[in-house]
């Protein structure tokens, strides 16, 4: 690893996390999947750290073996403290305890990391009880002041988290990773489920705490636009692996890895003059169904209103919604955060969440050939609608070969040793490591 000039917060040395793949009435271990395979970092005092990469490379296992809710296979995660340093990969879940109260993780989906038999008071209050810092009044207030920071309202703190948009959870888990003032925090992906206007100001709210009380931050995002404005230095991922790692304005300006250039050529730019290139890269991906043709409408919604009966009143989520959804077409629905968009989608898969009511029409046509009679599935319980949400899956690496893991999707790679062999992490410059047998030929964006 390379030396920091600044004192070292967290060490990360080798970090492996695999995950075995059982099979069989004896549930015989037949597998791996290698979600992280050698990752080494370190985080400064004040430091903020992005961590980027594609959907699957390993970046929210990394931050969960660190926070340690996940325990890693092998590696080293060496926290440094009043002149000591403590290898929190050896602790028991006792020892741990102490620990874990400087290291405080945000989680990325809202919807299932909140407590749902838990008001808001009581789960950002809930790390004050556990670590014995406050209760009773002190307590409370101490909360009020975490939920008007994050921008919420005081009269929220006795709502449950069904009642609220998926930004204003987000919120709620960000106050209450900072109820106890962590000298780490391992933000997953914080500001993805909130709208452009709330992005700016979670991010600079961030950025004061982090001066205020010298915090760190592992960030992990898919947003580079948001991950060059908040970090000091950036760690691209790759199926389990770094394969570059600077500064940011080096990295953003200078990369010397393929993957990272390609990553970078698409972030748009919001200049119509500015023409950008773009770099594609080859591989295998899944075709295409072949197209149907439009068959008329699918789904015809007709003035579809879902309220919900709280304390505080009627609350009107959707109210008076008229969409029409063609067979092989797709609807965009945008808005900001609370504006009834995920209501309306939960109202069409007839999962509102209770006290939730659904009035109106939802009109769908099952038949392809546009005959028959459409079913009214307001009528409907949920268990005799016809539709199912859609899950994705995405690649996993899966007992692979020493090799490099870019190598099927280098446009120029050198054949032999990339199939023989796993690039090692190198120093290209001082403070820029990249994993790649051909950086000192590749030197994009010079």
């Amino acid at each position: 690893m390379i030396a920091s000039d600044a004192r070292v917060l967290l060490e990360v040395k080798d970090l492996k996390k695999y995950f075995p793949i059982r099979k069989g009435f004896l549930q015989r271990e037949i597998g791996q999947v290698k979600a992280v395979n050698g990752v080494s970092f370190v985080i400064n005092s004040g430091e903020t750290l992005g961590l980027v990469g594609e959907s699957g490379c390993g970046k929210t296992t990394t931050g969960r073996t660190i926070v340690r809710a996940y325990r890693p296979t092998e590696g080293q995660i060496i926290y440094h403290a009043n002149g000591s340093m403590t290898d929190l990969t050896v602790l028991t879940r006792i020892e741990l305890k102490p620990f874990k109260r400087n290291i405080q993780m945000i989680f990325q989906d809202p919807f299932f990391s909140l407590n749902p038999r838990m008001i808001v008071l009581e789960i950002i209050g809930e790390p004050l009880l556990v670590n014995k810092i406050s209760s009773g009044k002190e307590l409370e207030q101490r909360v009020k002041s975490l939920i008007d920071v994050v921008g919420l309202k005081v009269p929220y703190l006795k709502r449950y988290p069904h009642a609220f948009s998926g930004g204003r959870r987000q919120r709620i888990g960000i106050a209450r990773a900072l109820s106890i003032n962590p000298k780490l925090i391992v933000a997953d992906e914080p500001v993805s489920a909130l709208d452009v206007s709330i992005q700016a100001q979670i991010l600079n709210l961030l950025q004061d705490l982090q001066e205020q009380f010298h915090l760190s931050y592992l960030f992990i995002a898919h947003d580079l636009s948001v991950v060059e404005h908040i970090s000091d230095r950036v760690a691209v991922m790759y199926v389990g692996k770094l394969v570059e790692m600077a500064e940011t304005q080096k990295l953003f300006l200078t990369p010397r890895h393929p993957y990272t250039e390609a990553l970078l050529s698409a972030v748009p730019i919001a200049d119509p003059l500015n023409e950008k290139t773009h770099y594609i890269l080859p591989g295998e991906m899944a075709g295409p169904a072949a197209a149907r043709k439009n068959d008329g409408n699918l789904i015809e919604i007709k003035n579809l209103r879902t309220f919900f009966h709280l304390d505080e009143g009627l609350l009107k989520a959707v109210d008076g919604v008229y969409i029409v959804i063609d067979r092989a077409k797709t609807v965009g629905l945008v808005g900001e955060s609370g504006c009834g968009k995920s209501v309306t989608a939960q109202s069409i898969m007839r999962i509102v969440p209770y006290p939730g009511k659904v009035e109106g029409q939802i009109l769908f046509s099952p038949s392809h050939n546009g005959t028959g009679q459409p079913i009214d599935l307001v009528d409907l319980p949920p268990s005799g609608l016809a539709m199912r949400a859609i899950r994705g899956t995405v690649p996993i690496p899966i007992d692979m070969r020493e090799q490099c893991g870019f190598q099927s999707r280098c446009a120029e790679y050198q054949k032999g040793v990339c199939r023989r062999e796993a690039p090692p992490l190198v120093e290209a410059h001082k403070g820029h490591c990249v994993r790649c047998f051909r950086y000192q030929d590749f030197r994009m964006g010079e």
